[in-house]
């Protein structure tokens, strides 16, 4: 019995170390929304602090060799022949000791990020699926992901971004009845009254379903006008398919434009005009079928009013997804037009004092107008008083000083309401000067640009004056062509971006 005893006896399993589930929990949350590597590490170190991740690190290199050498060791009177062919057909080549319990090797396949993603790339009918029901498909996302990684087309890229603009597009079959009928009420005048009509069930998922169809029908009218406009610039470019590098889209301030192949854009327009296609009869046989069945309904609904009411509750709910269509057609033409302004200077063989001069010029101004950018945010930051967070950290952390101040015991009721008059005063009159500190910064940085600006502009003047043979007028005028198309690229991307900088921002609520 001893000896039996002795040979059943295991040594004792050292428990695995997976490391920090908190930290990779929080790096998981932060791929998921898209963010980069340099952002998901920078706040991690602000999170849990720099010290914890060299811990972490230093810590792994001397707990894996450990749990690679653990052995499990299991007597033979113990062992059965089906676990005897399990472990054979498990790796028939391996040599090593065939009862060691053996670890599981995961591949971890990265979440991809926005930056390898194009402009339009993401598909209609998984951002459906999976935008509203995210945690019941978390394996299957996984799964798809590592499966169809090895595979790129035009095709698989450009259904992967589309998620990027369809996350406005609204879902009619998917909120409740009450919701419906709130939006049906608030997009059309007197709405309140037409809802109080949609006494059934029924008669809600009739119009919710015609709502549907024409909510997808306008939606893939944005897509074929956005791929007309890509059909349109491609036709006239003979060098549209070329692509410009990072570095040389960083040392001239401009982007890399999403440029797809022709062949592939004419398919594009003849699958989304087969889609509208179809969307339109099926919008045409369903809203009969609804305007005949409004005709038995009690209280009886005017058909024109009602057909009216679901196109004008359609247009009220797309407009952000429409004001993002208009802005990505917009740049479509500002990129194309700034680079190809570009090629042309470049055409043109131009010395390398030039170039230089000109790289300056270009820099200057996107500088400038980067800055002009960040003062009408902040402008508008403090009009809706959502100030920036180090000032709000600031504010917060003399706050907190005041209420330990006004909580001591032994400050009676007046002197209490004294302290923390006179705290507030000087709060209110800190966040004051703050913000007059960062506007004379900004203004500042402009008056230096400007004049940085005339300078090079009457050097170049003066190139030309003395030499004009390097320094033609042909080259200047271009040189001021592009920089006038970055002020209207520019401002065209300010506008957009104060119209959504505060989209998600909270509401004040008096009461």
């Amino acid at each position: 019995m001893d000896v039996q005893h002795e040979d059943c006896t295991m040594k004792i399993k050292k428990k695995k170390c997976r490391g920090d589930r908190k930290r990779q929990r929080f790096r998981r949350q932060l791929y998921r929304q898209g963010l980069d590597s340099d952002t998901i590490k920078r706040k991690e170190e602000e999170k849990f602090g720099l010290q914890s991740s060299i811990t972490e690190q230093s810590r792994r290199p001397d707990q894996q060799p450990a749990i690679e050498n653990i052995e499990v060791y299991i007597p033979l009177n113990r062992i059965t022949l089906s676990q005897l062919k399990m472990n054979d057909e498990d790796d028939p080549n391996e040599n090593s000791n065939p009862f060691a319990i053996k670890r599981k090797r995961f591949i971890l396949t990265p979440t991809p990020t926005t930056e390898s993603r194009s402009i339009l790339d993401k598909s209609c009918s998984s951002s459906i699926g999976l935008q509203h029901n995210s945690k019941k498909s978390k394996t299957t996302r996984t799964l798809t992901t590592a499966a169809s990684s090895n595979i790129s087309s035009p095709i698989n890229e450009n259904e992967e971004n589309m998620n990027d603009v369809e996350q406005y597009k609204p879902h009619y079959l998917k909120v409740s009845d009450r919701i419906f009928k709130q939006l049906f009420a608030n997009a059309i005048d007197n709405g309140s009254q037409l809802v109080k009509c949609l006494n059934t069930p029924e008669k809600i998922q009739c119009i919710r379903e015609v709502t549907e169809i024409t909510n997808n029908f306008h939606f893939k009218d944005f897509q074929e006008k956005l791929w007309q406009t890509y059909a349109t610039i491609s036709s006239t470019d003979n060098k549209w398919e070329s692509k410009i590098t990072k570095k040389f889209a960083r040392e001239h301030n401009t982007c890399r434009m999403y440029r797809p192949k022709k062949s592939f854009v004419q398919q594009r327009q003849i699958i989304v005009a087969k889609q509208k296609q179809q969307l339109q009869i099926k919008l045409q046989e369903n809203l009969g079928q609804l305007l005949n069945q409004v005709v038995t309904w009690q209280p009886s609904i005017d058909a024109t009013l009602l057909s009216d009411a679901i196109d004008t509750c359609v247009r009220h709910n797309l407009r952000r997804l429409k004001e993002e269509y208009l802005f990505k057609m917009d740049m479509i033409k500002l990129n194309w037009t700034d680079q190809n302004l570009i090629r042309k200077f470049y055409e043109l063989i131009p010395n390398e004092d030039v170039i230089q001069t000109a790289k300056q010029l270009w820099q200057i101004a996107a500088d400038e107008l980067r800055t002009k950018e960040k003062q009408e945010i902040f402008r508008q930051c403090i009009y809706l008083k959502r100030l920036p967070n180090k000032i709000e950290q600031l504010l917060n952390n003399l706050l907190d000083h005041n209420r330990k101040t006004v909580n001591n015991s032994f400050y009676d009721e007046d002197q209490r309401v004294s302290c923390d008059s006179r705290c507030l005063k000087m709060v209110n009159q800190c966040q004051f000067n703050l913000m007059l500190i960062y506007l004379d910064e900004f203004t500042m940085c402009l008056d230096r640009y400007e004049k940085t600006y005339q300078k090079l502009k009457d050097q170049l003047k003066k190139n030309n004056r003395e030499n004009p043979i390097i320094y033609t007028n042909i080259l200047i005028d271009l040189i001021e062509q592009r920089r006038q198309a970055m002020i209207h690229r520019f401002n065209r991307i300010r506008q957009y971006r104060l119209k959504t900088f505060f989209d998600q921002a909270p509401a004040v609520h008096l009461n």
